[in-house]
């Protein structure tokens, strides 16, 4: 008797699944190198589907990497949704959320999808503003409802929520990400962006509610 796999089609995937495998695919094209004007046909041939079938899903370059900056977005967003009942667990998930917020925005593929935008700004400007509008602003605007709510809660002391987010965006994500993306210095270690956290929430007087 024959012990041989059975041969036969592969499995069909839903709709939902090949958008994981276009997004995951995409992911790894991104901590590569900057997506060129061939990567759409590039995505669709490495996520294992014709063009036609990626065009279906994903009808541009803009919808594509705009979907990837939201898909990575939401991992971090998440985060603040956590149930907090003391000051102690509030600052420890504010330092954690900064932390991995940092270790995102300044990884490898979000540097290259910042040069994409750079690069591409007049021929493919949704890119740009995917990854202001819907990355770096976006988790900033949710970070300062989150310290509004724990300062109403009392337990964390936060003298302007807004001021506190679009500090930590600018001087943790913005400035440190454009340098690297003009290869102006390296990537921030774990150390420097630890220090850098915990820095800025010293400056702006955020802390446990007495």
């Amino acid at each position: 008797m024959s012990t041989q796999p059975k041969r036969g089609r592969p499995p069909v995937l839903s709709s939902a699944e090949r958008m994981q495998v276009i997004l995951e695919t995409t992911q790894q094209l991104l901590e590569q190198k900057e997506m060129d004007a061939h990567s759409m046909a590039e995505v669709a041939k490495l996520a294992g589907m014709s063009k036609r079938t990626l065009y279906d899903l994903v009808p541009s370059k803009e919808t594509l990497i705009s979907l990837v900056i939201e898909r990575s977005r939401s991992r971090i967003a998440d985060l603040l949704d956590k149930q907090i009942n003391t000051s102690a667990e509030a600052i420890e998930l504010l330092e954690y959320f900064c932390i991995r917020w940092a270790d995102n925005a300044l990884s490898v593929a979000v540097t290259n999808t910042v040069r994409l935008a750079m690069d591409e700004r007049r021929t493919f400007p949704g890119i740009a503003a995917a990854h202001f509008e819907k990355g770096g602003e976006y988790l900033a605007a949710k970070l300062a409802v989150w310290l509004q709510q724990m300062s109403d809660k009392g337990l964390l002391v936060v003298e302007d929520p807004i001021v506190i987010s679009e500090m930590l965006l600018a001087y943790l994500i913005s400035h440190p990400l454009f340098s690297q993306a003009l290869d102006h210095r390296a990537a921030l270690s774990k150390s420097e962006t630890v220090e850098r956290v915990r820095q800025i929430l010293k400056i702006c007087r955020v802390g446990i509610a007495s």
